[in-house]
This record gives structure tokens, C-alpha cells and sequence, in this order.
């Protein structure tokens, strides 16, 4: 599914990567109503690796890190949240 509007603000923080952006925020609207951000920088103070990916839907939301790439976090709403483990048993099959 392709956004059918985008938004996106784009920032240089660091003087030396300019014309270069080192910071962006992107917004997009899907034809269903539903809502995509995207937030990519190089500035985050204090995070030195931290490429986070999250998917948030209406019922549960998944998170992954790139600190700890064979794990999957799954949070299911009114449950506690779950870490899969790449290569488990109870993973659908398409995802082994």
C-alpha cells in the first residue's frame, strides 16, 4: 500500500554534513485513514546504535531493535507484553 499524501520536515544540525540532513520527520496518510510517521536522524543524543522499527496496529504492536536483532517484541492490547526469538517453534512457518 503506497501513502497517498506525505509530509516531511528536514533539518541540518551538524554544520559539517550540511547540505545534507541529518535529521528528518515524515508523515504519511494512507487512503484507509491510517497514519504512517517516520522519524530518521543521526542526532539523537546518547542513542549510539538505535535503529528502532515499531508497528503499531489497532489490536497489538510489534518492536524491533537492532541492539538485540534476534528478538521481537509483540504487545498485545490487555496482555503482557512477549519477546519471539528468531527460530522458535511456536513462529508461524513463513517466519522461520
Amino acid at each position: 500500500m503506497l501513502p497517498e499524501k506525505l509530509l516531511c520536515a528536514k533539518q541540518s544540525f551538524v554544520k559539517g554534513r550540511a547540505p545534507l540532513e541529518d535529521n528528518a520527520y515524515t508523515i504519511m496518510g494512507y487512503d484507509n485513514g491510517a497514519v504512517g510517521t517516520v522519524w530518521s536522524s543521526c542526532v539523537n543524543a546518547g542513542s549510539m546504535h538505535g535503529q528502532i522499527i515499531c508497528v503499531i496496529g489497532s489490536k497489538a504492536s510489534i518492536e524491533w531493535w537492532d541492539e538485540q536483532p534476534n528478538q521481537l517484541r509483540l504487545q498485545i492490547q490487555g496482555k503482557p507484553a512477549q519477546i519471539l526469538e528468531r527460530g522458535m517453534e511456536y513462529l508461524y512457518s513463513e517466519a522461520l
